[in-house]
C-alpha cells in the first residue's frame, strides 16, 4: 500500500474523528455515530442515520380538556393557530392519522437534522416549524390565562403555565441547535469530501492493466 494511501485513510479517519468529537461535545444534543471508512469501496460511506426510535422531545402538552372553555370562540379568536391541527380534542379519524402521519415525519426529519444528512433547506424547514409551534402554543396559553382563568381548574392552570414555560425555554434553544445542526452537516460533508479524494488517490496508485502485463 502506497505512502500518499495510507495518508488519504488518515485524512478520513481524522474527519471522522472530529466529527464523533464535535456531536459528543454539544450538551443536550445526543452524538450520532459516523459510519466506518472501509478498507477500500467504489464509493463513499453514507454517515449513520439518527435511530430510527429518536425523536424531538416535545415540551408537556397542553391541556386538552377545557370544559368550561367555549372552544369555539378561543378558535374564532385563533383561527390559524396550530393547536387547532396538533392538539385540540378530537375523534376525528382524518385529523387523528394526519397527526400520526405529521409527527412520522416530523421524527424523521429529526433524524436527518441529527445525524447532519439533511440538506440547509430541510435543517431550515425543520426548525420553522418547531419555531412556529412553539410560538402558537404560547399565544394559545397567553389568551386563555388572560380571558379564561377565572374558568380553569388549578391543574389546568398549572398545566398552561408549565408548557408555556417549556416552549418559551424551547424558542431560545433554537439559534444555537440550528447552529449546531449547519456545524453537523458541515463536518459531515467534510468527510465525504475527503472519502471522494480517497477514492481519485486510490484510483490514481492503481496501476494499469497494461504494467501487469509488462510485468509478467
Amino acid at each position: 500500500m502506497s505512502k500518499r494511501w495510507l495518508l488519504a485513510i488518515a485524512v478520513v479517519a481524522a474527519v471522522a474523528v472530529a466529527l464523533a468529537v464535535a456531536l459528543r461535545g454539544r450538551r443536550g444534543t445526543p452524538a450520532t455515530p459516523v459510519a466506518p471508512v472501509p478498507a477500500h469501496a467504489g464509493a463513499p460511506s453514507e454517515p449513520s442515520p439518527a435511530p430510527a426510535s429518536a425523536a424531538d422531545p416535545e415540551p408537556p402538552a397542553l391541556p386538552g380538556g377545557f370544559t368550561d372553555v367555549d372552544l369555539e370562540q378561543v378558535r374564532a379568536a385563533l383561527p390559524d393557530n396550530s393547536y387547532w391541527r396538533l392538539a385540540a380534542p378530537t375523534d376525528d379519524p382524518a385529523l387523528l392519522a394526519e397527526r400520526e402521519a405529521a409527527a412520522a415525519r416530523r421524527n424523521e426529519l429529526f433524524g436527518k437534522v441529527l445525524s447532519g444528512t439533511g440538506s440547509d433547506e430541510e435543517i431550515v424547514a425543520y426548525f420553522e416549524e418547531r419555531t412556529r409551534t412553539s410560538n402558537d402554543f404560547v399565544a394559545f396559553a397567553d389568551h386563555l390565562l388572560e380571558h379564561y382563568s377565572d374558568e380553569l381548574t388549578d391543574q389546568d392552570l398549572t398545566l398552561l403555565h408549565v408548557a408555556k414555560r417549556m416552549h418559551l425555554a424551547r424558542l431560545e434553544e433554537i439559534p444555537r441547535k440550528l447552529q449546531e445542526a449547519r456545524e453537523r452537516r458541515a463536518l459531515q460533508e467534510d468527510a465525504r469530501r475527503a472519502w471522494r479524494e480517497t477514492e481519485r488517490e486510490f484510483a490514481e496508485d492503481e496501476p494499469a492493466p497494461d504494467d501487469f502485463e509488462s510485468a509478467r
